[in-house]
């Protein structure tokens, strides 16, 4: 008798798993897939592996994290004439929850922030939606620009609002470590800052 394996959708009240959404060889198709199946589906299980950069602009969603999962920016996806650049985890929706660790790699060594404006607070792992909430480490590695960012907009009444962070961890930053920019309620309970080689007099605001 031939044996079918199970997979998450299978079970009853099981997340949507990204495996069981599309092709898993490359960082591209695991994001192709983790889309699909966010678009299915409001609980999704992230296995692991690496993945390109992602946006959750879609609200009320929660992504549960694998060991071991890592979204990463491609090679030369920012040039050193580039004035901007994308995030590699992004959540613009509101009420998304991360639980467990995972890591965003910005790959500085081969994306440059050379001609960014300090205006830009775009950052590897970046938050603009209200009530954002990450359950365990957001280990931000090798940030091209700013590490962290959760922000709205500069005006009273523009903030988001709600965020929570259980531990920040930030290596190589190539500019801040971590900013909040018209944040309101928030809660950060740890942050852990190290290395990184900014090319800025102002370098003093990562302390």
């Amino acid at each position: 008798m031939a044996l079918t394996k199970v997979s998450y959708s299978m079970i009853t009240g099981a997340p949507a798993a990204t495996i069981d959404y599309g092709s898993f060889g490359t960082p591209a198709d695991r994001t192709t897939a983790l889309t699909a199946a966010l678009a299915a589906s409001d609980v999704v299980f992230v296995n692991s592996g690496i993945y390109d950069p992602i946006t959750i602009s879609a609200s009320g969603k929660t992504l549960i994290m694998d060991a071991d999962v890592e979204f990463r920016l491609p090679d030369n996806t920012v040039g050193s004439g580039a004035v901007t650049g994308p995030a590699v985890f992004h959540i613009s929706g509101d009420n998304v929850t991360v639980y467990n660790d995972f890591t965003v790699n910005g790959n500085r060594a081969n994306n440059s922030s050379f001609s960014f404006p300090t205006a830009v607070r775009i950052a590897s792992c970046y938050v603009t939606g209200d009530n954002a909430k990450f359950n365990g480490e957001v280990y931000v590695k090798d940030a091209y620009w700013v590490g962290f960012t959760a922000e709205g907009g500069s005006t009273s009444g523009t903030e988001i609002s709600g965020l929570y962070v259980q531990r920040l961890k930030i290596e190589q930053a190539d500019y801040q470590s971590v900013m909040l920019w018209s944040v309101t309620d928030w809660r950060v309970d740890q942050i852990v800052a190290t290395g990184g080689t900014p090319p800025y007099t102002f370098n003093w605001y990562d302390p």
